[in-house]
Order: structure tokens, then sequence, then C-alpha cells
């Protein structure tokens, strides 16, 4: 009868490899080396021992964050000081941006 690699000795809660995390600090300085030049990606990855592609996830990760960490936060306190109701400019471009690609049959 074959043994299934779970019977193996080496397969034991004790002995699972656990996943490493990074801080955000941790990644934002691996990131900052990397973008300004200052090291290589592999420079990076071989002396941390992390995988490079790692190291580009978290590029991505960061670029998709950045319009939302970047946003102008005033848009929402001039929403609540004027009330619900009220439009403001930015909610009036959309508006109309949405009702043009509608027209154009671009957005269901």
């Amino acid at each position: 009868m074959e043994d299934s690699v779970k019977d193996k000795p080496y397969f034991t809660a004790e002995n699972r490899i656990k996943r490493r995390s990074f801080t955000g600090d941790f990644k934002a300085f691996i990131l900052s080396e990397w973008l300004t030049g200052r090291r290589s990606l592999n420079e990076l990855a071989q002396e941390y021992d992390i995988n490079p592609n790692q190291i580009k996830n978290w590029k991505s990760l960061l670029l998709k964050r950045a319009p939302m960490a970047l946003a102008d936060k005033r848009v929402g306190r001039e929403m609540k000081a004027k009330g619900k109701n009220e439009k403001t400019p930015a909610s009036i471009a959309m508006t109309s941006l949405h009702q043009m690609n509608q027209e154009r049959g671009q957005w269901h």
C-alpha cells in the first residue's frame, strides 16, 4: 500500500513552515530603496531573503492604492457641511460623465 504525503513524518503541525509577514514600514523601506535606484531588485531580494516577485507585488499594490492615499479628504468634509442633497462640483462632473457614457452605450 502506498504511503500518502500526510503519513510522512515531515508533514506534521510542528514542522510546517510559517508564512512570514512584513510590516508596512518594512515594505515601504524596501520599495523606496528599489524605486529610488539606491539598490537593485535582486540585491534587496537576496539580502532580505524575499522573492523578487513579492517585491514587485508590493509595488503593484502601492500603485493601485496610491489614488486612495493621495485623495483630497476635504471633499468629504465639504459635502457634510453643505448637506447630502447639495451637489459638489465633483459629483456634478461624475454625473455628467456617467450620462455621456450612457448615451454612447458604454455604461449600462
